[in-house]
């Protein structure tokens, strides 16, 4: 069946970054990272000066961008498929208490919301093209009028079907169908594309 064939790909996926994470806690170097700390700042700096109520952040990791969310959030989701990366952000975050973490999986394990602001950063290029059929919905069914929505994307060789930008596309074209965009906004700074939409 579909579902058992998309359950599967998950697996696969989830026991690939359980994998990276117990082989190093920073993957992608994360806290050292130039890259990394340009691209979070960027993030961030592209939301609006107010608070959000409640944010998501798909693809967690360890928690580095988590925290910076929390800055700007009266409440953080955060959400990741390695179990040892959220064992690692939830040390990471242990002071912060509106910072909930959980370990699972998107689309399916997407939380019930609603939110006003979602980030995710190099998140969509792994999914394939169901589930991300699949995200815009969910994405659509949770957020508040007038969300945020910022998808952040490599723009090299992803090691999946898809290019940063293109998934984001992808997204951005399901989304539409399923949810009015008030505004969206491409920022290609060249290492990575910003994707800013607002629901």
């Amino acid at each position: 069946s579909c579902s058992s064939m998309s359950d599967d790909v998950a697996a696969r996926r989830a026991a690939h970054f359980e994998a990276l994470y117990r082989a190093n806690p920073d993957p992608w170097r994360y806290r050292t990272s130039s890259y990394e700390q340009r691209k979070y700042q960027a993030t961030i700096d592209a939301l609006p000066g107010r608070r959000f109520r409640a944010a998501l952040e798909v693809g967690c990791s360890i928690g580095v961008l988590t925290g910076m969310i929390a800055e700007r959030a009266e409440e953080v989701t955060g959400i990741d498929l390695s179990a040892e990366a959220i064992r690692l952000a939830r040390a990471h975050l242990r002071n912060i208490s509106h910072v909930k973490l959980l370990h699972g999986t998107v689309p399916r394990d997407w939380p019930p919301g609603p939110f006003d602001l979602m980030i995710l950063s190099e998140v969509v290029y792994y999914l394939t093209a169901a589930e991300i059929g699949e995200l815009s919905r969910e994405i659509a069914r949770t957020a508040r009028p007038g969300a945020h929505c910022v998808l952040v994307n490599w723009t090299g060789p992803t090691g999946s079907p898809w290019r940063g930008p293109q998934a984001a596309q992808a997204l951005i074209a399901a989304l539409s169908s399923a949810r009015t965009v008030t505004s969206q906004d491409r920022t290609d700074q060249g290492e990575y594309v910003m994707d800013h939409l607002i629901l």
